[in-house]
């Protein structure tokens, strides 16, 4: 077959691209056994004529896998300058190879400045999972294949993050002096926290006496939602690890793997300990909720304290820990229950070996939690309530849900679990003797 038989065979099916398309150059691997198939356009070969352009050629050359390339060299400086006017392509070219990015895709803005293509994604959820599939570089090989373009891509977040780390950093530095300020009208001296390092971040040169006090925090700024269990700064005794915290817990939706050194204060759901380096370390790992989200923490704890232990040239093997030496740490850590509410400070970093976020922990301090309040004079009775027996809607047992309706001052409750009767003996049982009326039903 000519080069004019095969462009007149695609003239018919795609008449748009009729004397835009030069003779294509072919070229055949046979280390690789694939065809390559390059063709000059005048005009921008969009998503749909591209694929369509390929099932072609696949159709007339069925014998040899083929690769396909329409390069438009004729576009790249306006491509350059007007970025905006073909972006669709390119969009197009990431929603085929990259599905999980079509949620998003439509809030990337696209910049090219100096030959430099700039994408900057919605959020850094986007943006790290674009990075980890090595977008950039796919997108710049893109570019030199349908313009001819040497660029360098860059991805990016909405916002200046300089910008952004700065405001938290900021609030930060406004939530902690309001606590040292309370901490001095209570106890009528300087808090002890302002002796304290609180991040990572370097301090200022700029003499004390002249910095600008801090201000506390304007009635217009977010509040904490209300519909969260609340923590209370009151400590129910002495730290389980380390000293005292007396800086104001950050919200765990706001960490990030630069935030530094974090007070955060939460509910314990998980805790598991496992003893390292045959017996002489042990690990204890524990993940806390403030139900903005959750963190993982982590502390290290030795049996022996060895930093001043034998010599180098003591060739004799060091003597076993003593139970006195194991008790004392399982004391510290047999403090710690699953429920209980505690306030951590630490590092905040990114976990290779779970993978996300973890704290690495510095100071434990139980804390007293304020448990949520039905204050209405005239409470309501809750008509639609699921049990642990609705397969895929609810997990709490029937006992519990009642023993909190009764704890509110609730004069009935009702149960309706989907299809299914099971929660009722939990139910007439949780009520018995009880000042509530159980109302059971089915849905």
């Amino acid at each position: 077959m000519s080069y004019e038989d095969l462009l007149s065979q695609i003239y018919q099916e795609l008449p748009q691209l009729r004397g835009q398309l030069a003779s294509p150059r072919v070229v055949y691997v046979k280390a690789q056994g694939k065809v390559y198939i390059t063709f000059d356009s005048n005009v921008l070969v969009e998503e749909a004529t591209f694929l369509k352009l390929e099932s072609i050629l696949r159709r007339i050359f069925p014998q040899k896998p083929l690769a396909l390339r329409v390069v438009s060299p004729g576009l790249k400086e306006d491509f350059l300058r007007n970025i905006g006017a073909y972006k669709q392509v390119l969009t197009d070219f990431l929603q085929r190879n990259y599905p999980a990015s079509v949620s998003w895709m439509s809030q990337i803005d696209w910049r090219c400045e100096g030959g430099r293509i700039t994408l900057t994604f919605p959020d850094s959820f986007s943006l790290e999972y674009m990075g980890r599939q090595n977008v950039a570089a796919r997108l710049a090989q893109a570019v030199k294949d349908i313009f001819s373009a040497e660029v360098k891509v860059e991805l990016t977040v909405a916002g200046d993050q300089e910008t952004r780390l700065a405001a938290l950093r900021a609030e930060r530095e406004k939530e902690q002096a309001i606590s040292a300020k309370e901490l001095a009208e209570r106890y009528g001296q300087e808090a002890p926290a302002k002796k304290e390092r609180r991040s990572a971040e370097p301090r200022s040169a700029e003499p004390r006496a002249t910095r600008e006090p801090k201000e506390p925090r304007p009635e217009s700024a977010p509040r904490r939602d209300e519909s969260l269990p609340r923590m209370t700064d009151h400590a129910l005794g002495k730290p389980i690890m380390g000293r005292g915290i007396a800086d104001r817990p950050v919200e765990m939706k706001e960490l990030a793997s630069d935030s530094g050194l974090v007070v955060v204060q939460g509910d314990i759901f998980k805790l598991e300990t496992k003893e390292l380096k045959g017996g002489e370390l042990l690990l204890l790992t524990f993940a806390i909720t403030d139900y903005t989200s959750s963190i993982l923490c982590k502390v290290f704890m030795r049996f022996r304290n060895t930093r001043f232990g034998k010599k180098a040239d003591d060739a004799a093997p060091p003597a076993p820990i003593t139970e006195e030496e194991r008790r004392a740490v399982m004391d510290k850590v047999e403090q710690l229950k699953v429920g209980m509410n505690v306030k951590v400070r630490g590092e905040c970093l990114y976990d290779n070996f779970a993978h996300e976020l973890s704290l690495s922990v510095r100071d434990i301090v139980p804390m007293e939690k304020i448990e949520r309040e039905d204050t209405a004079e005239e409470k309501r009775i809750e008509l639609h309530m699921h049990t642990n027996m609705s397969t895929m809607d609810a997990l709490t047992p029937a006992g519990d849900l009642i023993k909190r309706a009764i704890k509110w001052g609730h004069p009935a409750v009702a149960i309706t679990d989907h299809g299914v009767v099971q929660a009722f003996p939990a139910a007439f049982n949780a009520v018995k003797k009880q000042p509530i009326k159980l109302i059971p039903g089915c849905e």
